[in-house]
């Protein structure tokens, strides 16, 4: 009888990392589950759970030291700066995203763990997407951005720290990630959705804040990415040292989404009207404070609900580029993972869940 399998996963608070911990523990009774993360999760968790600042070495060896049974890493932490788009090739940011995944590694290993697979999460910004339109559709065989990114960096360290070793390292690249976890810095279908909500509440329509619809962007389930990140932790023959890009297996246009999003929340529809998010939601933190007791919501914060109105404004901004970055996933279902989903049933889908947490006003 084989060994009980240990997951780690490092960033649990996030969209992936939150969706893949419960996803093991309600698909995979069988493996052992521990999440990770600088802060404690703003919800509770059945998993076994260590807070510790990766930049901190000798803290993370001494939390991890405790754990020198894992057998498989998800690596999905990032610190971004508060200007994100414009770190993201800062030496700074680089570095310090570099040192954290460094350290997280050599303690796991200095545990003494018998680790078979070190997987790690990237985006299609590994393409580019951030620097202007890229190669459509983006292939996991088609040559990364011109240096330097932290992408480039953590990559290149799990190579060399790989070699001679008897773990393997996986690498997924998923399209804009979609999915419940309040608090994560991150979180696109929260953001639009406290965005409609506040709207509705100024006694505003739903208004598209750009200058025109924007075109086609891709995006992809938490839930999806995690059934993939789990298929691959069961089939190392499969994704041992290989990429993938993942994705609903659909497209997204803005132009039939929004007029959706003002009928689930009972709004007019009205022109685009080019706003900058990060600037005009700024203040909206009284608002929202007002609407929690109003409407009888969960005591979470603004700053937990509201994600990260720069990655909005950058996503939006991303659909107007030609042609629109479109990802190839032919690789991920031809090694063996099929699922899919519906990008608008997904958004209004996630919504609703949202909604009977009470973590949005219906």
């Amino acid at each position: 009888m084989s060994a009980k399998k240990k997951l780690m996963i490092i960033g649990a608070r996030g969209p992936v990392g939150w969706n893949l911990m419960e996803y093991f523990l309600d698909h995979h009774p069988d493996w052992d589950v521990l999440g990770t993360s600088r802060k404690p999760p703003t919800v509770p968790t059945r998993a076994d759970y260590v807070c510790v600042d990766l930049l901190d070495g000798a803290a993370t060896k001494e939390a991890f030291a405790k754990h020198g049974d894992v057998t498989h890493v998800v690596y999905s932490a990032i610190l971004d700066l508060p200007r994100m788009a414009e770190a993201w090739t800062g030496q700074d940011h680089i570095g310090t995203n570099l040192a954290m995944m460094r350290n997280a590694l050599e303690a796991i290993e200095a545990s003494g763990a018998p680790l078979e697979n070190f997987a790690f999460l990237q985006g299609t910004k590994a393409y580019g997407v951030h620097l202007g339109p890229i190669k459509v559709p983006a292939r996991e065989s088609d040559a990364m951005h011109f240096p330097p990114s932290f992408y480039h960096a953590q990559q290149d360290y799990i190579f060399e720290a790989q070699k001679g070793k008897n773990w393997s390292w996986s690498i997924y690249r998923p399209q804009i990630v979609c999915g419940v976890c309040p608090g994560a810095p991150i979180n696109m279908v929260q953001s639009i959705a406290v965005y409609c909500a506040i709207s509705r509440e100024l006694g505003l329509p739903l208004r598209f804040s750009a200058n025109l619809y924007a075109g086609l962007v891709e995006l992809v389930d938490a839930r999806i990415v995690a059934g993939a990140m789990a298929w691959g932790a069961h089939n190392l023959d499969k994704s041992a040292n290989q990429v993938f890009n993942i994705a609903n297996g659909d497209v997204l246009d803005w132009n039939n989404l929004f007029p959706k999003l003002a009928r689930h929340f009972g709004m007019e529809i009205d022109r685009p009207q080019s706003i900058c998010l990060d600037d005009m939601m700024a203040d909206k933190g009284p608002l929202w404070d007002n609407m929690v007791k109003k409407y009888d919501l969960a005591p979470l914060t603004y700053d937990e609900v509201k994600g990260n109105w720069q990655s909005i404004d950058f996503i939006f901004r991303m659909g107007n580029q030609e042609p629109p970055p479109i990802v190839s996933t032919i690789k991920l279902r031809q090694s063996g993972f099929h699922d899919c989903r519906d990008s608008e049933d997904m958004f209004i889908d996630y919504i609703k869940e949202m909604q009977d947490l009470r973590h949005l006003p219906r």
